[in-house]
């Protein structure tokens, strides 16, 4: 019996001294991070070979905001892109949603809770060290050292927005959070995450900052795109070797590039200097305004070729007389084809047969050269805008008529002209 008291006492004061040793190394351990000790209300507690610690401090101290919910035990803790989850009892930590298996779990020892320091800093991306000597945990974070964007310089317009995007180095820094500003507000804004969203034309630089301040820049030029293009001609129509003129706009108005190419196509044209073109044939001109981002706009012309009209007439009215059993009339006396245009261009000033001057119509053929007319007549008419149009009016006009269709005229001279409003004046003289 009195061997078996001496046996108990001995296993007894094992036990105590063993106690003790834990107890002293726990109290003994130190945490420093970046070389700044972290003062804890409960001291650090080594098990299994890992360092619990207060959750708060050592979460604040790594610049993470922290949320505890008492109901279901859980723990989370926000630091820039990184969220860090775990529960108390449990040995899963969640990192942005990867779990990672704990040695030893988060737990509750002296009324606080504890988590497990390496586990806990890792995650945040810190290098976590232990010196055996003096028991002391070492974090230490990864400085970033350098913010490269991916873009130093970009142009968007004002109705886009874009992210920013950047590499932070080292790729193992703690903290890879970068924050936004703009220099001119005015022009770009910048949210959160990066996105830059246009306000209005001009130029703003876009700064990048790493928590330790370390920065890099983006400028951005916004501009103003065209929407559209309009081209307008000075008249619908022109004839052919007169200059024809048009006005480009181009919308909208604080347009950043307003520049535009001309491009003159259809009826034999070419540009005539700026703002005109000459159209060599009969037929539609297009005139066409590219924008140097590409919106362009057309706008078209009817070119008219007097000579052909006119000779178009002389066919018109063959085709009317033909149909009354009458014989075709000449159209190629050059004299008279010649006192026909005057007398049309005359009919721009003085729609009448009484010519500008007083006289009577038929003194244009003394003018030209023609001698001995025995028997002649003039048809006139302003307005229509084609031959057809003119021959179909005065078809339906008696005296007109009577004219085209008379059996002593042998000769047509016809003669078209044109105002600078595009209005068309025709003429046609008979003689025998």
């Amino acid at each position: 019996m009195k061997n078996l008291r001496k046996l108990l006492v001995s296993l007894l004061c094992v036990v105590i001294l063993a106690s003790a040793g834990a107890a002293a190394s726990a109290s003994g351990i130190s945490v420093r991070l970046n070389d700044t000790p972290l003062v804890f209300d409960q001291q650090p507690v080594l098990q299994n070979g890992r360092v619990l610690v207060p959750l708060r401090v050592i979460f604040e101290s790594l610049g993470a905001s922290v949320n505890y919910d008492e109901q279901t035990k859980t723990i989370t803790a926000v630091r820039g892109s990184v969220t860090v989850t775990l529960q108390v009892g449990s040995s899963v930590l969640y990192r942005n949603g990867q779990h990672v298996y704990l040695d030893v779990p988060a737990q509750v020892i002296g009324g606080r809770t504890l988590v497990p320091t390496r586990a806990v800093a890792e995650s945040f991306g810190a290098v976590v060290g232990y010196i055996q000597s003096s028991q002391t945990v070492t974090i230490q974070d990864v400085p970033v050292t350098s913010v490269v964007p991916a873009l130093r310089e970009m142009t968007v317009d004002r109705t886009s927005s874009v992210r920013l995007s950047a590499s932070v180095f080292p790729a193992n820094a703690t903290d890879k959070t970068l924050s936004y500003r703009t220099d001119n507000p005015g022009v770009v804004a910048v949210s959160g995450d990066g996105t830059v969203s246009a306000v209005g034309a001009g130029t703003a630089t876009v700064t990048m900052t790493a928590s330790n301040g370390v920065e890099a820049t983006c400028v951005i030029t916004v501009v103003v795109p065209v929407s559209s293009v309009s081209v307008q001609a000075g008249r619908a129509r022109y004839k052919t070797n007169e200059t024809a003129y048009y006005t480009v706009t181009v919308y909208p108005e604080d347009a950043t590039d307003k520049s535009y190419t001309i491009d003159i196509s259809g009826a034999g044209g070419s540009p005539a200097g700026s703002g005109g073109a000459v159209f060599r044939s009969g037929g539609t001109g297009t005139i066409t305004a590219t924008a140097s981002n590409g919106v362009s706009g057309s706008g078209s012309i009817e070119i008219i070729d007097l000579d052909e009209f006119a000779a178009e007439v002389v066919r018109l009215v063959n085709i009317e007389r033909a149909n009354q059993g009458r014989t075709a009339l000449s159209g190629g006396n050059a004299m008279l084809n010649s006192a026909a245009m005057i007398r049309a261009e005359e009919l721009i000033t003085l729609n009448s047969h009484t010519r500008p001057d007083g006289s009577r119509w038929s003194t244009v053929f003394d003018e030209v050269g023609l001698m001995r007319v025995s028997a002649a007549g003039e048809n006139i008419y302003g307005g229509p805008g084609n031959p057809a149009a003119a021959v179909e009016g005065w078809m339906n006009s008696s005296g007109h008529r009577e004219n085209i269709l008379k059996s002593a005229y042998g000769q047509l001279g016809a003669g078209v002209a044109m105002d600078s409003s595009g209005r068309l004046y025709w003429v046609q003289l008979f003689i025998s």
